[in-house]
């Protein structure tokens, strides 16, 4: 969230929350326009990797981003809790997010894909398509004393 809204100072940036506990989302869009996405059935990342499925219509992908809200460049696509579902049975999600990506890629100088912090078929898809891979880690503090065992 951090990367992606200081690029959207000097960049159009388009944020793909690929994971199911959707803490992006929520905190980027906050709780209460959150809850609107999920009570009005805005689609989200869910639906979009499996559109034909469940009587879950094909839309172009322009109907899953989102403006967030006081900041003209930065742009979402939204995850909800019920992707865990889709995370253990999609088929060819890797080819479903490149080729819905395909053409929109152009309208944005980065697109950040934030992952879970556990392997799925849609992270290594994410891995796959992806230019780069940036993973955080949490640095543990160095003790300025070192044992050492003779």
């Amino acid at each position: 969230m951090n990367l992606g809204h200081a690029l959207s100072q000097y960049k159009n940036v388009l944020l793909i929350d690929l994971d199911p506990q959707f803490n992006l989302s929520q905190y980027l869009l906050g709780y209460k326009n959150y809850q609107y996405i999920i009570r009005e059935k805005i689609p989200t990342i869910r639906e979009l990797l499996e559109e034909g499925n469940d009587d879950i219509p094909i839309r172009p992908v322009t109907d899953y981003i989102l403006q967030v809200p006081d900041n003209k460049n930065l742009h979402i696509i939204c995850s909800k809790l019920e992707l865990y579902r889709t995370m253990q049975t999609v088929n060819n999600a890797c080819s479903i997010l490149e080729n819905k990506l395909k053409p929109i890629i152009n309208n944005f100088d980065c697109i950040i894909l934030d992952c879970p912090p556990t392997m799925s078929t849609i992270s290594e898809a994410a891995f796959y398509i992806s230019d780069y891979i940036l993973i955080p880690i949490m640095a543990e503090y160095l003790y300025d004393r070192i044992a050492f065992v003779i």
